[in-house]
């Protein structure tokens, strides 16, 4: 398996298992008062399974070339 496809799989595999805490984290929160930590997590975790989705975005681009 080459370095690229090893990064999408790893890549692929941390999305999946950031989103699965995203939606533990999102049924954990209270409906009328989250506390400020408690909603920053979710963003940040949300802002970095963005982020690993565009480099696979990314690298499945450059495969396809």
């Amino acid at each position: 398996m080459t370095a690229s496809a090893e990064r999408r799989r790893q890549l692929a595999d941390l999305i999946e298992a950031g989103k699965s805490q995203l939606t533990e984290l999102r049924a954990a929160l209270p409906a009328h008062s989250a506390r400020p930590h408690q909603i920053i997590e979710v963003e940040e975790l949300e802002e970095q399974v963005e982020l690993m989705q565009n480099e696979l975005r990314d690298l499945e681009a450059e495969t396809e070339d």
